[in-house]
């Protein structure tokens, strides 16, 4: 009799506990949909794919009375690598669609180095390896500035920021510029910027990086006036770089509504720390009209980052 009632009320304590999660995770589902009345509600949205997991999870864990516990806690281990790899599931093959008369193929990475990261090298031999025709780099510090020398016969074409508080940003090409420059003080956040001349159409090429939460206001007002700058360059335009939001995020919602482009990224690329399984894609490329995809974005390699670079073939055409 003592046995059965202490099942029943380790049956109850988990029916309890289940269902409490899985209101948490009904609140954290709703929280993103007042982020238009108050923005830091949008937090909520980066963690979608999460709170969906726990919703499952807890409400198979209901009707598991004895063993509860146990699913729970199978189910919270496994959230990360299935979110982490839930890219891969279904995922076309690795092919790449021919240009056609009149377009030129680009091939862009964008990746956030880290501003911990000092092996250089390391980066080094992965930039010669992907051998893309535009690099646009984050948190790229001076300890870092070697790199750039050794990259030059690569890369003979680069402006970056690296001397200038709260930018330490690069962009390398292989493409000559027309044009090329910085912009700090201002109220978007910090960008660098290549535009190319007729051979790529006049393209522009922007870097970014953005503020991140907790500082939600800074990040919208910094998404806005980085949509409104994208918007008055006129096409074609990329804009790449870490903008600490996810594909589900109000941010991002904003910016490809105000600016028009199109986003081409949504695999997770942060935090590698996190047993090598990024948990969010908050590193993006988007274009605008007048580019075209070749191939679907595709994460690379671990090089010492807490983020995964993101890397797309594109065709540009022709005016």
């Amino acid at each position: 009799m003592t046995v059965r009632r202490s099942r029943n009320w380790f049956g109850w304590l988990g029916l309890t506990f289940s269902g409490l999660l899985l209101i948490c995770a009904g609140l954290g589902l709703l929280a993103p949909y007042l982020a238009s009345n108050w923005i830091e509600f949008d937090v909520f949205s980066h963690f979608r794919l999460h709170f969906i997991a726990l919703a499952v999870i807890a409400f198979v864990a209901m009707f598991f009375r004895r063993t509860w516990l146990l699913v729970l806690f199978a189910g919270l281990c496994a959230t990360p690598l299935l979110v982490s790899a839930l890219p891969s599931f279904g995922a076309k093959p690795d092919v790449t669609v021919e240009t056609v008369d009149g377009e030129v193929p680009l091939k862009v990475l964008t990746y956030n180095t880290w501003f911990q990261n000092d092996d250089w090298p390391a980066l080094e031999t992965y930039l010669r390896k992907e051998d893309a025709d535009i690099v646009v780099m984050m948190e790229f510090g001076p300890s870092k500035r070697p790199l750039l020398a050794k990259l030059k016969a690569l890369y003979p074409y680069q402006q970056d920021c690296i001397s200038i508080g709260y930018c330490y940003l690069v962009l390398l090409s292989k493409k000559p510029f027309a044009s090329a420059g910085h912009k700090t003080k201002w109220q978007g956040p910090p960008i660098i910027w290549a535009k190319f001349g007729d051979a790529l159409s006049g393209l522009t090429v922007i870097g970014t990086h953005l503020s991140r939460p907790p500082f939600a206001a800074t990040q919208l007002r910094q998404v806005n006036e980085l949509a409104q700058e994208a918007l008055k360059l006129g096409d074609p335009v990329i804009v790449a770089g870490d903008f600490n939001a996810t594909q589900w995020s109000f941010m991002l919602d904003a910016f490809q509504t105000v600016s028009g482009l199109g986003r081409l990224t949504s695999e997770p690329t942060w935090p590698t720390f996190f047993f090598g399984l990024p948990q969010l894609g908050i590193d993006h490329i988007f274009i605008s009209n007048g580019l075209r995809k070749l191939a679907d974005p595709r994460r690379g390699d671990n090089v010492g980052s807490d983020h995964l670079p993101m890397s797309v073939r594109l065709a540009v055409k022709a005016r």
